[in-house]
Parts: C-alpha cells; structure tokens; sequence
C-alpha cells in the first residue's frame, strides 16, 4: 500500500467515525497518521501543535502506532536531542 492508499483508508475511517459508526476507536490515532500521510517526518511537537492535543498525548499515540509497525521513529538530523516520526515505508 502506498501513502496515497494508505491517506485514503485513513480518511474512509475518519468518516466513519464522524458518522458515529466506530465509537470506540481513537481519532486521536487517525489524526496522527492522517497528518503523516503526506510523507513527512514530523516532530512530536509539531503533531501536537497541529492536533492542539497535549504532548503527552501526542507521545502516548506516537507509542502505540510504533509498537504496531505504522510508523517509524528516526533522529532529527538537525538536532540529535530529539527525533521525528513518518509512516513505516517497510509495512
């Protein structure tokens, strides 16, 4: 599946849950890879800034989609204190 599959599968969940069709599934998760879908690696301050969720939240949900393989977690080249977060391109 490649990221343009993947954005659109995302989005078909988004709108079943606005719907009301998944009340128990985490829009908090979505929100993160919808927001990874482009591509990018992004900063867990930057989704968090983007959600207007906590960041340790934000954190929690990077965590939990790491653990299943969706993303990756890589060094930030720019500053080796921190790290980015991208879709896992070996799914």
């Amino acid at each position: 599946m490649d990221v343009e599959e993947f954005a659109g599968a995302v989005m078909a969940l988004v709108n079943l849950i606005r719907r009301g069709q998944a009340k128990a599934f985490d829009t908090e998760l979505v929100a993160v890879m919808q927001l990874l879908g482009d591509g990018r690696a992004l900063l867990p301050s930057e989704i968090a800034d983007v959600l207007g969720s906590p960041r340790s939240s934000v954190t929690r949900r990077i965590q939990a989609l790491e653990g299943t393989g969706k993303i990756e977690i890589r060094p930030d080249p720019d500053d080796g204190r921190s790290y980015r977060v991208a879709v896992s391109l070996s799914r």
